[in-house]
């Protein structure tokens, strides 16, 4: 009995020598066959633009394509979940947003925890909102909106992307630190609630600063206010929500790189080098001026930090609204 309790120990130590540096081995030959970003929203939006300009870019960097895949559906947790559960090799990885921790609270539902089962690696774009009226609001400016708003509640409508959506929250946002309250006006996308504003149907919405610049520009439509803590280059003269009565109020679609659990360290090391090579391209950095978003990389335990700070942001303005969705 001791004998075959000898030969298994034996032969266990002989199959780790020799696996652990196979593995070794294998991350640091990465990458030697094409790497897939999911995307798990549908194609043409933010999140599948953004991850097919990193992967363009990536390409030539790691010398294998990269390929973008669609994977949606439950506000990103279908995709979002088949990341978690994928070898953690390095091959597949996950272009995600505050959805991450947002959707799970959302739809009560938790198929992963955000956390523990996903290796972050980098911060890729910032984007910032504005909101928009229309030109014949009689609000100068975005303090007296609120003014507006705080005499007349539920009488302010919002129009939103959906119940949920990012421009949903926040509203959602808004009226818990503003005191207001509006009527929420859920569409399928942005679009149609912004053809309702110019139709005066309702007061309005939340919106990218990229697909709004054009109706601002040829004034369809009015720039209140942007969402971030520091005015937007791309509207310098229009304030910000925390300089016009709401200090402290920040909402960025935040879009970054993560891949499962355990990623091996080379690989993390070549990621993010890639990644930093790609973020800080001239070309790349135009294109995602373009966007109306900022590239930026940061170091994967940064971006951890960023997306804590979304998730204490936005997983109480959700659980204070009482938002379940199906």
């Amino acid at each position: 009995m001791r004998k075959q309790a000898l030969a298994l120990v034996t032969a266990l130590a002989a199959f780790w020598s020799t696996a652990a540096p196979c593995s070794k081995a294998a991350a640091q030959d990465w990458p030697a066959k094409p790497i897939k970003i999911v995307a798990p929203f549908a194609a043409g939006g933010n999140v599948d633009v953004t991850a097919r300009i990193v992967a363009e870019y990536l390409h030539p960097l790691l010398g294998q394509p990269v390929i973008v895949e669609n994977k949606t559906g439950a506000g990103s947790m279908i995709g979002s979940e088949a990341v978690a559960h994928a070898a953690p090799d390095g091959y597949t990885l996950l272009m995600t947003s505050a959805s991450l921790a947002n959707s799970p609270a959302l739809f009560n539902r938790y198929p992963y925890d955000w956390e523990k089962d996903f290796t972050f690696l980098t911060a890729v774009s910032f984007q910032p909102m504005v909101v928009l009226v229309n030109p014949s609001n009689p609000a100068k400016d975005f303090k007296e909106f609120l003014e507006i708003a705080r005499r007349d509640p539920g009488k302010v409508t919002m129009g939103t992307a959906g119940a949920g959506s990012f421009t949903h929250l926040a509203g959602l946002l808004l009226e818990q630190k503003a005191g207001v309250k509006f009527e929420s006006v859920h569409y399928r996308g942005t679009a149609p609630g912004l053809a309702d504003i110019m139709a005066g149907q309702i007061t309005f919405q939340f919106e990218p600063i990229a697909t709004a610049l054009p109706m601002i520009n040829d004034k369809r439509l009015k720039a209140l206010a942007v969402t971030s803590l520091e005015r937007a280059p791309a509207l310098p003269n229009v304030p910000t929500i925390a300089e016009s009565g709401v200090p402290g109020y920040e909402s960025i679609n935040l879009l970054g790189l993560i891949g499962p659990a355990n990623l091996p360290a080379p690989v993390i090391a070549r990621l993010g080098a890639a990644m930093k090579t790609v973020l800080t391209d001239p070309k790349v950095v135009e294109k995602f001026d373009g966007l109306g978003t900022e590239a930026r990389y940061t170091s994967p335990q940064a971006f951890h930090d960023i997306m804590k700070n979304q998730a204490d942001t936005w997983i109480p303005v959700i659980k204070q609204s009482a938002i379940k969705l199906e």
